[in-house]
């Protein structure tokens, strides 16, 4: 097929470009050259039309939501002090790797940024992934593993409400755990021989859960760093930087 080369009527450009000889075919006329790229160019605009029109569709389901359903798995992995003696002691505490999780299932209303109802949570016991080793002291001297008559329990939610006004976010009320034991240290004469007693306590702490608005799901561009939207349309997993990891589960009840 011969082209015979038309001056483009674009001075700015100062290009020339090919003109082609239509190809008739069972009644059809197209343009051999410029059709590949006219239905390319199609396709794309129809593909990015069409995902413009999810992403617009996902916000609009999303923010007309009354109600929405989330399922939260929060897991916690880092070091942390599991044995803490009197104030006043040779030591202060005694920290190892801690990892812990829990459950919270809740309804929430997007509007009142409040929570709906009550919720359901699951606690998990503590786990010491590398348990108590034995330490060094300040001296370089080599003391034995601590003592502990029990279990520490990092996290147990016994409580949660809507968080402070605008935040977005729910207040859990926790028990943290800690078991009676002994730490061991040393002084200037050598011999890591020394023990500092530690007592058994519960202390009731306060932990902020934030609550991702739903349209996140649907803007996916504009979810904050540490944050990923899953390519499941429906779950969206956090992680902090005090050692905890949230997956969030949702769906419109209303």
């Amino acid at each position: 097929m011969q082209s015979e080369a038309e001056p483009c009527n674009c001075a700015h450009v100062g290009v020339w470009l090919p003109r082609a000889r239509p190809w008739q075919s069972g009644g059809t006329v197209t343009n051999v050259l410029s059709g590949a790229r006219v239905v390319t160019a199609l396709g794309l605009a129809i593909l990015v039309s069409t995902v413009h029109a999810q992403n617009i569709d996902e916000m609009v389901k999303w923010t007309s939501a009354e109600v929405v359903h989330y399922d939260v798995v929060a897991e916690y992995t880092g070091t942390t002090p599991v044995l803490v003696p009197i104030k006043g002691a040779p030591v202060t505490s005694y920290p190892t790797q801690v990892k812990d999780r829990y459950e919270i299932g809740f309804d929430w209303s997007p509007t009142e940024m409040a929570m709906v109802g009550k919720p359901v949570f699951k606690n998990f016991p503590s786990t010491l992934p590398v348990g108590t080793p034995a330490r060094s002291s300040f001296n370089a001297q080599a003391c034995p593993q601590p003592r502990m008559t029990g279990s520490y329990d990092h996290v147990e939610v016994i409580g949660a409400k809507t968080g402070m006004l605008g935040s977005n976010s729910l207040e859990l009320s926790v028990k943290r755990t800690y078991p009676a034991g002994a730490i061991p240290y040393a002084t200037e004469v050598p011999g890591c021989t020394n023990w500092a007693d530690t007592p058994a306590k519960i202390d009731t702490v306060t932990e902020g859960l934030f609550v991702p608005p739903g349209m996140y799901l649907g803007m996916p561009a504009a979810a904050p760093a540490g944050m990923t939207i899953g390519k499941d349309g429906k779950t969206i997993t956090l992680q902090d930087k005090l050692g905890w990891a949230y997956t969030y589960t949702l769906r419109i009840v209303k």
